[in-house]
């Protein structure tokens, strides 16, 4: 019999609740491809980025505000990404990211990459007990409360 899933939680255990924030999507036309998920899957745009040479069109499925969201990005944007995965592009947004980074690193978590400051907010590449990479994402004002 495999492994339960059920996880007993403590009150306070826990270091800080995740939420999806967004996962990227490397394209190399812009135009075609926010068309394809407005008029594929409802999207709407949330923002459009345009920062030096980079442009990031961030998307919402369904409309849902509150959730998981969609961001295109240019098809060579993680080969100039300040930080990069092994295993695909899912973000988690925490709250507090230093606090985060910290209590990791204390415990033995593998933080890859850290980069401070990006115009979205500090990131790091962290790698999970199977080795998969996950970027984790602070706030946009830098590091939360």
């Amino acid at each position: 019999m495999g492994r339960s899933l059920q996880h007993e939680c403590v009150a306070g255990e826990s270091r800080q609740t995740a939420r999806l924030r967004t996962v990227l999507i490397p394209v190399e036309d812009f135009e075609e491809a926010v068309d394809f998920y407005v008029e594929n899957f409802g999207c709407t745009i949330v923002r459009d980025i345009e920062m030096d040479d980079l442009r990031m069109v961030e998307l919402l499925p369904g409309g849902q505000p509150g959730g998981a969201t969609i961001t295109l990005v240019p098809a060579d944007f993680f080969n100039e990404c300040p930080i990069r995965t092994n295993t695909g592009a899912a973000v988690l947004w925490v709250p507090n990211f230093v606090r985060l980074r910290r209590e990791l690193v204390r415990d033995g978590v593998s933080v890859k990459q850290f980069a401070a400051q990006t115009p979205i907010g500090p990131l790091a590449v962290m790698t999970d007990p199977d080795g998969n990479e996950l970027i984790v994402q602070g706030s946009e004002d830098g590091f939360g409360c």
